[in-house]
C-alpha cells in the first residue's frame, strides 16, 4: 500500500469510525495532518511542515503514521516501542534511552 493508500484508508476510518466528538469536529473542519513516516527524516520534515500550520492556525492535530511492516508485524510491544523512541528522538527532545526507561525496559 503506497502513502495516499494509507492516508485516505486513515481517513475512511476517522470519519466513520472516530468516536471522539471533539476529534470528529476537528477532522470535518479539515484540522488534522496526517503524515506517513518511515524515518527520522520524514519526521523531521513532517514535524516541521505540522509546526508552520499549527501556527498559521490551519491544522491542530498531526498523526504519524508509522508505515514498517517489520516493525507492524511485531508480536510483542517491547520492540515497537524501542522503534518508536528511536524514531522520534529527532521531535522529542528527549533521548530514546530516557524514553525506554519510563516503559520500564
Amino acid at each position: 500500500m503506497n502513502n495516499q493508500q494509507i492516508i485516505k484508508e486513515t481517513q475512511l476510518w476517522f470519519k466513520k469510525g472516530l468516536g471522539c466528538m471533539a476529534g470528529k469536529l476537528e477532522f470535518a473542519k479539515e484540522r488534522y495532518m496526517f503524515c506517513v513516516v518511515s524515518d527520522k527524516s520524514d519526521i523531521e520534515v513532517s514535524f516541521s511542515h505540522f509546526i508552520n500550520q499549527l501556527q498559521n492556525k490551519k491544522i491542530s492535530v498531526c498523526l504519524f503514521i508509522c508505515d514498517n511492516q517489520e516493525i507492524i508485524s511485531q508480536k510483542s510491544v517491547e520492540p515497537v516501542i524501542r522503534y518508536l523512541s528511536q524514531l522520534f528522538a529527532p521531535i522529542n527532545g528527549c533521548k530514546s534511552e530516557d524514553i525506554l526507561k519510563w516503559w520500564c525496559f
